[in-house]
């Protein structure tokens, strides 16, 4: 049984699979990546990491936050901010 339609119902589930056919389309066109992991910190069922990398050739700033349920990642949120040049920073302490 297709996956989408045991969760949202057979209407739903094409809609669900053109959707995620599109994002990886779209992905492939970009890159993703982590380079640097500067802070994993952890405080009760949440676990946020901070790190460092490149999206689609930018410097950027990852904030990613997990919600752990039963040893499992239950949820997961994040954030992208890209890095400025420091040639415009206002001081020399850096994002990190």
């Amino acid at each position: 049984m297709n996956i989408f339609k045991k969760f949202f119902g057979s209407s739903q589930a094409n809609m669900k699979e053109e959707t995620t056919m599109t994002n990886t389309q779209k992905a492939l066109d970009i890159q993703m990546i982590y380079n640097t992991v500067h802070q994993v910190l952890a405080h009760g069922n949440y676990v946020l990491a901070v790190s460092e990398g490149t999206f689609g050739g930018a410097p950027t700033a990852y904030y990613d936050l997990w919600r752990v349920e039963d040893g499992k990642i239950a949820e997961h949120w994040d954030v992208m901010e890209t890095i400025a040049d420091k040639s415009t920073w206002q001081n020399q302490n850096g994002k990190f």
